[in-house]
């Protein structure tokens, strides 16, 4: 698979027998610095994070100019993939869905770690019916200062809370993701998002300007 930030793929460790999957950095992104710093602490702070539905993190490799993140392999679909193939998901199951995906928030949470782009995408659901949160690479860790420069909007439009969306400068707290929660609980009931993506956009331009 690939992103904006990283391409992932599917691997075995020889010496333990087991598939893992790797998280390498894009090539393109190697010479600045932030992005280089951001991905080194989406490794350490997942890698603190010992939760079972949270991906874990195994290792953090550097080769030359090259950048890796070893994890979990996690068979099965991500929620984004799941809620394409059906209309909406049935009460029951969307409650165990947002109860496992809360788990690992607070978890995360507890420990100091604001995931900031909570989405579908971002959560498998494996052949066993268990939730796994991924994708820390815009997470805001209080061990570490915050690389976000005021002014700037982090997130996905659509789950992004209105203090993500004003991009003000404000800090950014675990209420961004419960936040975010609410949005797919919704989504999961209903079929789609609480709001329209495109009219918040065009709101926040029009304050912008």
């Amino acid at each position: 698979g690939a992103g904006g930030m990283a391409v992932i793929y599917r691997a075995e460790q020889p010496s333990l027998g087991r598939l893992v999957a790797i998280k390498e950095l894009r090539k393109e992104l190697a010479a600045d610095k932030s992005i280089i710093t951001r991905f080194e602490r989406e490794a350490k702070s997942v890698a603190a994070l010992a939760h079972q539905n949270i991906v874990h993190i195994y290792d953090f490799i550097t080769r030359g100019d090259s950048m890796f993140i070893v994890m979990e392999f996690v068979e099965g679909i991500d929620l984004y993939d799941l809620m394409n193939r059906v209309e909406r998901i049935p009460p029951n199951i969307a409650a165990i869905i947002a109860l496992q995906a809360a788990r690992a928030l607070e978890y995360a949470h507890y420990r100091g770690v604001v995931h900031r782009d909570f989405k579908p995408s971002n959560l498998m659901i494996t052949k066993e019916g268990e939730i796994k949160l991924m994708d820390f690479g815009i997470a805001r860790d209080e061990a570490f200062d915050d690389l976000t420069r005021p002014g700037t909007a982090l997130g996905t439009p659509a789950y992004m809370s209105p203090e993500q969306a004003e991009m003000s400068g404000l800090d950014i707290d675990t209420r961004a993701d419960v936040y975010s929660l609410g949005v797919l609980l919704y989504e999961l009931l209903t079929g789609k998002t609480p709001f329209d993506v495109r009219l918040a956009l065009a709101a926040c331009f029009d304050e912008l300007l």
